[in-house]
């Protein structure tokens, strides 16, 4: 019978090309955010960038739940993919602060949520 040698030390190398490949592509996209916002397309810019906190947000959320699930239920099963869950739980802080400062912008500069304005919510 074989035996399996791993090595538990290897890491992810972030080539140089990569680096570059996804520099460009935050820039193509912050530009892309930059131009809706200057143009005539500004609320549906703003309506986007919303929906987009809010996906990130309940998939961030979603993996917590999945790993709140497979705890109370102690399953075993899923010792093999419990990492790509905590890694989207990882990230739950980070997407609250940025779905916390889409809507806040979205109260005080576009009138996105103008039926909060009228029954003085805002």
């Amino acid at each position: 019978m074989a035996t399996h040698h791993y090595n538990l030390s290897e890491q992810f190398e972030f080539t140089g090309k990569a680096k570059i490949l996804s520099i460009i592509g935050i820039l193509v996209g912050a530009g892309a955010i930059a131009y809706g916002f200057f143009t005539e397309a500004h609320e549906r810019t703003f309506a986007n960038l919303l929906l987009m906190a809010y996906y990130f947000a309940c998939v961030c959320m979603s993996g917590a739940f999945f790993l709140a699930v497979q705890y109370v239920a102690q399953a075993g099963w899923s010792a093999s993919i419990l990492r790509v869950p905590q890694a989207m739980a990882k990230t739950l802080p980070i997407a609250v602060v940025i779905l916390l400062v889409v809507i806040g912008l979205g109260l005080y500069t576009h009138n996105l949520y103008h039926h909060w304005h009228a029954d003085g919510l805002t």
